[in-house]
């Protein structure tokens, strides 16, 4: 009986001595944590198309598109499906834009068309001059558009050599009747898309908000020609102004639409010893206000104006004064073009997600963005590209070759691409057959249908703006 404690007491001692090896053995190390990378950033989710959304109602791409259109059901590989060149006495386009298988085109001759998308045909015409004009210049302009009506700003020249003349008209979009005009605006008049039924127009001395249907004022700043902003971008709640100045720096200025009452401001310094205008593009989405500047790419929160995320991996190119056309917000991502790169970022967090490079840059960084595609214009050895690429990683989906003259604004409406611009050739790209849409003959000249009161009329004291005191708002 004896045995038994001492056979329990070997068995515990071994067990002792186990255990003592085990907690003196050394403990494996530690499995690192991964730095933060692209990779950690969600994959953006690519929404089916709203059908009811199909529309580039911007002939900028400005405004409320962001060069996108979430409607489009355009798919790849394209191909080329009909062009007007560009030729001597042939009409050219001066401004396009679009919505719900409708296409609107003002042509260096003043006039304005509304044609089917499907069938090319010609819906309604009309000529943006009440009278013929004798020795009629190249006629440039934009458009916007929204639901039943359509906004033509544009500027010809005539009679002396650099003697022009600028004019808004508003049109019905369903016949083409004239609205409501204004004459004798500044030759570099401009307005955006349209938002809550106002209209949103700037030149070189003023900013003013119009109620569409009547061209009637809700108010008007006088800011001078200093205060001239160089984007201006607008939602259904605000609207945002932005000034680019050669010193580098950056001032916003957000109001109300319809009342005009400040929001918020805000100045953002110069780079360090940058002689660059600050600004180069702009975009927005829901949340956010996006800017590409000389400091690097920022979000700012549209209803405080708090700096969200800044971001100094964006490749920045010193731009010239001119239109913002390089940057898309879509799909939780914002889409920026510059010389020779086209980048991705998160849009909530600024983390960079891909980017692109050509060998050789372009002078026009300019984009387009539909159905999970980003479309460009890139420049390589073997000429001129259409490029699409996938939004979710950058993979190149589609490339074609252009002309030498083709098209540099662009702009996407329903399954097509379009590219035109002035003296360059107006070119639809598709998957699908699309019938051509009727060159019109730019020598005949017609008295417009319907025409609308002049502003006048309607006892507006935007066609005296002199009589107003600057910064006070209309009532």
């Amino acid at each position: 009986m004896s045995k038994y404690p001492s056979l329990v007491l070997t068995l515990l001692t071994l067990l002792a001595i186990a255990m003592l090896a085990w907690g003196c053995a050394p403990a494996p190390p530690p499995t690192p944590t991964p730095p933060p990378t692209s990779t950690s950033v969600p994959t953006p989710t690519i929404a089916p198309p709203d059908l009811s959304a199909d529309a580039w109602p911007n002939s900028d791409g400005l405004g409320q598109t962001n060069h996108f259109n979430p409607g489009s059901l355009i798919r790849v590989p394209l191909r080329q499906v009909w062009a007007w060149l560009c030729e001597e006495n042939k009409s050219q386009v001066a401004a396009f834009a679009g919505a719900n298988g409708k296409l609107y085109l003002l042509t260096d001759q003043g006039k304005v068309y509304c044609a089917d998308q499907s069938t090319g045909d010609i819906l309604w015409e009309q000529s943006v001059f009440d009278l013929e004009i004798p020795n009629l210049g190249t006629v440039t302009g934009s458009l916007a558009l929204s639901k039943d009506m359509l906004a033509v700003n544009f500027t010809y020249a005539h009679d002396a050599p650099g003697t022009t003349t600028s004019q808004l008209r508003v049109y019905d979009a369903v016949n083409g009747a004239v609205l409501w005009l204004l004459p004798s605006l500044d030759d570099r008049s401009y307005f955006t898309s349209l938002a809550q039924g106002t209209m949103i127009l700037l030149d070189r001395n003023l900013t003013a908000s119009l109620e569409i249907r009547s061209g009637r004022s809700y108010w008007m700043w006088d800011t001078g020609k200093d205060e001239y902003p160089f984007y201006l971008l607008q939602d259904e709640m605000r609207i945002y102004l932005l000034k680019c100045q050669p010193s580098g720096g950056t001032y916003i200025k957000v109001v109300d639409p319809v009342m005009g009452m400040l929001q918020w401001e805000r100045d953002l310094p110069p780079a360090v010893e940058s002689t660059d205008w600050g600004l180069a593009f702009a975009a927005q989405d829901a949340e956010r206000l996006y800017l590409a500047t000389a400091n690097g790419l920022m979000a700012l929160d549209k209803v405080t104006g708090e700096v969200s995320w800044t971001q100094e991996a964006y490749k920045y190119s010193p731009p010239s004064p001119s239109a913002n056309t390089g940057m898309a917000a879509a799909y939780g991502m914002i889409f920026v073009r510059t010389a020779d790169h086209l980048q991705a970022f998160d849009a909530a967090s600024g983390v960079p997600r891909w980017e692109v490079q050509w060998p050789l840059p372009t002078s026009s960084p300019r984009l387009a963005v539909a159905n999970g595609l980003v479309f460009t214009i890139a420049e390589t050895a073997e000429g001129a590209m259409l490029v699409a690429v996938d939004v979710r990683d950058g993979a190149k989906a589609d490339e074609v070759p252009l002309g030498a003259n083709h098209g540099e604004q662009m702009a996407i409406i329903g399954p097509a691409l379009y590219l035109w611009g002035p003296e360059r050739d107006f070119a639809a790209y598709s998957a699908e057959d699309i019938a051509p849409i009727q060159r019109p003959d730019p020598h005949t000249w017609q008295t417009p249908q319907s025409p609308g009161s002049p502003c006048s009329a309607h006892g507006d004291a935007f066609c005296d703006p002199d009589a107003l005191q600057s910064g006070d708002p209309l009532p």
